[in-house]
């Protein structure tokens, strides 16, 4: 019951939006507590080094932390990275003379510097993503030298599972982020090709056809020219401020969305000639991604206003409630 309550807990951390750091924490302290580990560690593989580093642990002292870089294949954490399955030590005193696993010099000093912090044996568990691909390894530490059974190794194994989907997890978040990321830079280069560009374009030409009428004295020609370029202007002026401020909405970060909305107001609603007003009532902050969301959804209403429906008159109303 301990453990599918354990593994309960930690899936719906997984099924959570909590940062890759507070899912492995808190595996880490699962793992130590139902698992009777003295202390548990993940350690994350960083392939350009083939060193095993951790990432996340508990009862380890910092000196070990920090002297415990791993090469991939040396002693159990290691070994167990390397060939992809479970691997224990049951008694790490004796450990140095095992046949199975490497150990060189600096395998040596962790061994004894575990042995110093009286923890005797040791089992770790590789962490395989969705590819088959090997993150790490889960790696528990325990007082007394043990022979681990089955049962043990399994359930060992079903953290490292754990571990390796809350990675996956997050991979994936990263992924799909710099995907949305390339679509909205994308979009924008589209949209400033579709307008800003093709306008500048338009004024070099109603420029180059003014100077030719006004050579030829053609003077309601030229005013008729310049009228064009300055309404040309007036157009790609208003569509660089709506780009700018949907690349980044400059105060929303350090003051809020009512700030934010209002600066978006002033600054391109009244400059291109339409009255805005906002009412508010409730105000407060809220979470940073659903402040940026509700901006988004605004300005993008805003943004139809002002290029498609020819009012005059724009009201913004704002209403914060418990929930």
């Amino acid at each position: 019951r301990q453990v599918a309550e354990g593994l309960r807990d930690i899936l719906a951390l997984l099924n959570s939006n909590s940062s890759l750091e507070m899912v492995l924490d808190n595996i880490v302290e699962q793992a130590s507590v139902l698992l009777n580990a003295g202390a548990v560690a993940i350690y994350r593989l960083h392939h350009q080094d083939h060193v095993l580093k951790i990432e996340s642990s508990r009862g380890l002292s910092a000196a070990y932390i920090s002297a415990a870089d791993i090469p991939l294949g040396m002693s159990g954490t290691g070994r167990a990275a390397l060939m992809h399955e479970p691997v224990s030590i049951s008694d790490v005193t004796t450990a140095s003379s095992s046949v199975n696993i490497s150990f060189d010099e600096q395998g040596i000093e962790l061994l004894t510097h575990l042995a110093d912090q009286q923890y005797r044996a040791v089992l770790a568990v590789p962490l395989v993503g969705r590819s088959k691909d090997v993150y790490g390894t889960i790696t528990l530490y325990y007082r007394d030298p043990h022979i681990f059974s089955e049962i043990e190794i399994g359930l060992a194994a079903s953290f490292a599972d754990q571990v390796a989907l809350a990675i996956d997890n997050s991979q994936l978040r990263t992924q799909v982020e710099q995907n949305a990321i390339i679509a909205e830079r994308n979009r924008l280069a589209r949209e400033l090709h579709d307008s800003i560009t093709q306008s500048i374009y338009s004024m070099g030409l109603y420029t180059d056809a003014a100077r030719l009428a006004l050579m030829a004295g053609k003077q309601e020609v030229v005013d008729e020219y310049l009228h064009e370029l300055r309404s040309l202007s007036r157009d790609a002026m208003l569509e660089m401020r709506l780009q700018i401020f949907e690349l980044h909405p400059p105060i929303l970060e350090q003051e809020g969305l009512v700030a934010s909305i209002k600066a978006r107001l002033e600054s391109v609603e009244t400059r291109a000639g339409v009255k805005s007003e906002i009412h508010v009532d409730g105000e407060r902050r809220l979470p940073n991604h659903i402040e940026l969301e509700l901006y988004r959804i605004t300005q993008e209403a805003l943004t139809n206003v002002v290029k498609h429906s020819e009012a005059k008159h724009v009201k913004v109303q704002m209403l914060f409630q418990e929930n």
